[in-house]
């Protein structure tokens, strides 16, 4: 009997030290599994403030070097958005050949996860035509267009104005589209939302 109750406690003892290990190692498996989310996690942001220090960089060189109060940015430069599935800052230019400001924009954000493409046109003159919808939509007496237009913005990756309206019908839009004759820089979309005036 006091073999049986040695060997009792003995089983239990090591079924307890065999708990105790598996517990252990899964607790091991657990968090090498999050310290790699939390690896992960913390690369993600610092790939997301680099972008956004090559953004910063970018409208500071624009800021510093602006030829007039009037035109802040180069003719040939049409807006950025960041690509969020490599974290790279897409620059617009207007040149048949963007890559040949590569360098250029390279060291104005000082960051090289940049891409250039071809865009239609420049960030001035879509800002130029933004503040003329912005006054004739204010001004306007014609409650088709007041009533109509919900919000106005440029859209960077498009490389567009982007109106939204409550309807896209010809007569509902035609008041902005005749305001640049029909400019594909304008780009109307329908939405329900009421607009805060």
């Amino acid at each position: 009997m006091k073999h049986s109750v040695k060997l009792f406690f003995m089983v239990f003892i090591i079924l307890g030290i065999l708990n105790f290990s598996c517990i252990n190692k899964f607790k091991n498996q657990e968090n090498v599994e999050t310290n790699k989310n939390l690896n992960d996690t913390i690369s993600r942001v610092n790939e997301e403030l680099s972008v956004f220090d090559g953004i910063y960089n970018l409208n500071k060189s624009f800021e510093d070097n602006s030829v007039s109060e009037l035109q802040k940015f180069p003719e040939y430069y049409g807006g950025h958005y960041i690509n969020e599935s490599d974290m790279s800052l897409v620059i617009l230019i207007t040149d048949d050949n963007p890559e040949n400001y590569k360098m250029e924009f390279e060291e104005r954000t000082k960051f090289k996860n940049i891409r250039l493409i071809k865009g239609n046109f420049s960030y001035e003159k879509l800002q130029t035509m933004l503040s003329e919808i912005d006054q004739f939509i204010r001004k306007s007496n014609e409650n088709e267009v007041n009533n109509n237009v919900v919000s106005w913005s440029i859209q960077d990756i498009e490389n567009k104005i982007l109106i939204n309206v409550l309807d896209t019908s010809e007569n509902k839009i035609r008041p902005i589209k005749n305001l640049f004759r029909n400019s594909s820089a304008i780009k109307f979309v329908v939405t329900s939302k009421e607009r805060d005036m």
